[in-house]
């Protein structure tokens, strides 16, 4: 049994309490992120000695019959009216599709487990991370008329995680791009690569650091008032930040001289970017960014930013560990005389959390905001290593490797509408939920010359052919992954209808379920004749229908659109939302509370959804859990019920309470 079998086997029931669960965060420390045999691991809070990996080593897997599941389809359509010089022109564009792998063959688990232990005694590798969200972008160097070589994004898209660690990926291109990406697949040397932009989620390191954002000062920013529909991509809102930093709206409190300044702004930047943005998974929105005629450079400036922030960080973090070696090295030498700190050089020194180690979070409610209560560190604060009593002593940190943005700078943003005033007051001298792109990026072109005759994998359609008598529809559904269907989506139903020019009345209906979804990688298609069908523009427009199914009975069905697009995005009417509910320890030590339970209540399409958790605190308790929960759009309103159980059998309890925020605290007790 290989390595990678025994952890595949350990971890059956681990995938399957997380699909069943809708707390499922892993609680990952984020500033102790450690690279060992090509692999980047992160501890976990409470058991610092497991680590999980990050599984981005990208592939495009052979299907059944050997070949690589990937398909371009590249589709023109004869323009009206005529070019330059007479020369007719062509409208159309392209379609890639393509299913991507993210998976850690045994040979890396093996070499990493071993470097891991070579560091950390006993250190062992329990599984791999878990993405929160994910953007990825297709991006081709091409040679351009004047000889020069250049980066061009061609599509962009929401990266939706299968199970097994792939991820049906599908781009709509425009013309340029299609000719762009056609012409680089011919190419000897192929330079096209998928660069993901992924969301992981954990604590941060306690500092001593507070953050304060002024509101009536944030809402003075120019760039911010545009409207709320207005999108933004992620480079833009890095931008806003700045502004925000610049004109004092965003403040930042550090007490001495602390070396990780860029990672704490840029946690300061997430945290507010959480309350005033969420991500926009409609899949229309890319298609119309990619139409505008600047989009290219949007796009190209996201990646660029992207590129040159990753390049930085790598140059960061090789100097950390250059540093770490350095150190342990020299402690090494002191090993005869002093045997603690020869045990310290060939080892981790990181300390176990502590009984009534919780991280928690202000609360980001209309009006001032809650600062967090909890000033106490029970954890190791950057830059303040503990004296073992030792000459030259000095305790040898993990090696904190600098963090990349806490939101993704390639995904696509939509500002909420919501009204606050005062300010938001936020204390990192304790364990602090947040999130953390992680970028990787994977070369396909090596593979494109042996395939570009096969039109199984490369094929040109011209729609306007009269010899083209079946009309194709691709449908593919957005937004979502294979665990939305265990929580959320029943199936989804689409129909297409289509009256002929001789009469005849067409109806097809697909259904959409998880079954199907995973079986086909979430490439769907409906198609109908030709019956009489002389004017080929009329023919080439039908209607279309999408229901949606959800758990606990919701429902919802749209109009009938009439489209002449070959392809249905499958669009879903909610959105997700996290809410973070957490406690402080002390104040249930200090009100002798010894269970708290919260009933979380939020209404879709006319139905209640109604999610329950509970918060015991003891030795090493995490007083913090995620409820992810579908809402339609702007609707962010939901109640809860929270009851507190006391030491003698009482009990306190509030019922209905409003909120919207993305935190609920639990350690409220009422009077």
């Amino acid at each position: 049994m290989t390595f990678k079998t025994y952890t595949r086997l350990g971890l059956a029931s681990f995938f399957l309490m997380l699909c069943c669960s809708f707390a499922s965060a892993q609680e990952l420390l984020l500033d102790q992120m450690r690279e060992a045999g090509g692999l980047k691991l992160f501890p976990i809070y409470g058991d610092p000695k497991s680590f999980y990996y990050l599984p981005d080593k990208v592939t495009i897997p052979n299907g059944p019959n050997g070949k690589k599941q990937f398909s371009f389809l590249k589709f023109i359509e004869e323009g009206a009216g005529s070019g330059e010089g007479g020369v007719q022109t062509t409208q159309g564009g392209g379609l890639v599709s393509f299913l991507v792998s993210l998976e850690v063959s045994d040979q890396i688990l093996q070499r990493a487990q071993a470097e891991l232990q070579s560091k950390v005694s006993g250190a062992k590798i329990v599984g791999p991370i878990t993405y929160r969200e994910g953007t990825f972008a297709l991006v081709s160097n091409f040679q351009q008329e004047d000889g020069d070589w250049a980066t061009r994004v061609l599509g962009m898209g929401k990266a939706p995680i299968m199970e097994g660690h792939k991820a049906a990926v599908s781009i709509r291109l425009t013309r340029v791009g299609a000719t762009l990406l056609w012409e680089s697949f011919q190419q000897a040397a192929s330079d096209i690569s998928i660069s993901f932009d992924m969301t992981i989620a954990g604590y941060r390191n306690p500092y001593e650091a507070k953050m304060t954002a002024w509101w009536e000062r944030v809402a003075k920013n120019r760039s911010l008032n545009v409207g709320v529909a207005t999108d933004f991509l992620g480079v833009d809102i890095q931008e806003i930040m700045r502004e925000l930093r610049d004109q004092g709206a965003i403040e930042l409190e550090v007490k001495g001289e602390d070396e990780k300044m860029d990672r704490l702004w840029e946690m300061a930047y997430g945290k507010i970017t959480e309350i005033m943005f969420e991500q926009n998974n409609d899949p229309t929105t890319m298609a119309t960014l990619q139409d505008d005629p600047n989009v290219f450079s949007n796009f190209d400036r996201a990646h660029q930013f992207n590129t040159e922030v990753r390049e930085r960080i790598n140059r960061e973090n090789q100097t950390e560990l250059d540093r770490e070696a350095r150190e342990r090295q020299r402690l090494a030498g002191y090993a005869d005389q002093w045997a603690l700190l020869g045990h310290i050089a060939r080892s981790d020194s990181t300390p176990a959390h502590t009984s009534g180690s919780t991280p928690s979070s202000a609360h980001p409610s209309s009006g001032s905001s809650r600062a967090a209560t909890s000033s106490r560190s029970n954890g190791p604060v950057a830059g303040n290593p503990s004296s073992t009593g030792n000459p030259g002593s000095s305790n040898v940190r993990p090696a904190n490797l600098q963090t990349p943005p806490s939101f993704s700078v390639l995904a696509s943003y939509r500002k909420k509408e919501f009204k606050k005033s005062g300010k938001f007051e936020l204390s990192f001298k304790k364990w602090t939920p947040d999130t953390q792109a992680m970028r990787f990026d994977e070369n396909i072109g090596g593979f494109g010359k042996k395939l570009i005759n096969d039109p199984a994998h490369f094929r040109i359609v011209n729609l306007d052919d009269p010899a083209y008598k079946i009309r194709e529809i691709l449908v593919q559904l957005d937004g979502q992954n294979s665990s939305d269907f265990e929580k959320f989506v029943n199936f989804v139903t689409v129909g297409i209808r289509k009256t002929h020019q001789d009469g005849y009345k067409h109806f097809d209906e697909l259904k959409i379920d998880r079954q199907n979804f995973t079986k086909t990688s979430n490439n769907f298609t409906m198609t109908y004749g030709y019956h009489g069908d002389t004017n080929r523009d009329k023919w080439k427009k039908y209607e279309y229908q999408i229901t949606w199914n959800l758990f606990g009975g919701a429902q919802w069905t749209s109009d009938w659109k009439e489209t002449e697009d070959f392809i249905i995005p499958v669009v879903p009417p909610h959105r997700y939302r996290e809410i973070i509910v957490e406690a402080d320890p002390e104040v249930f030590t200090a009100k002798e509370v010894r269970l708290a339970t919260v009933k979380f209540k939020s209404m879709l399409f006319g139905k209640t959804d109604t999610r329950e958790i509970t918060l015991k605190p003891g030795a090493n308790a995490v007083l913090s859990q995620t409820i992810k929960y579908a809402h339609e759009p702007e609707k962010y309103d939901y109640l809860y019920d929270i009851s507190w159980l006391k030491r003698g059998g009482t009990k306190q309890e509030v019922k209905n309470q409003k909120g919207d925020a993305a935190y609920l605290f639990a350690d409220e007790l009422p009077q």
